[in-house]
């Protein structure tokens, strides 16, 4: 098993990023804006959420490594 540790750390920059995009800082309190019948912060939340996915497919593909037995 080779070692991925040193490549870890993008994983852990990804999830903090995700974390701090993922809370509502920016129009705390605000009016709710709607689009398309439905508030503006719920898109944005499926919009991560697709973005969450994505990225962390390219992390799995490019940082594990797989066990050549």
């Amino acid at each position: 098993m080779k070692n991925t540790s040193s490549k870890s750390y993008l994983w852990w920059v990804a999830w903090v990023i995700f974390i701090v995009l993922a809370t509502d800082f920016y129009e705390w309190g605000a009016q709710p804006h709607l689009w398309l019948g439905h508030p503006l912060w719920l898109w944005r939340l499926v919009a991560l959420v697709l973005v969450i996915g994505f990225v962390y497919a390219w992390l799995a593909r490019t940082t594990w490594e797989d066990d050549e037995a």
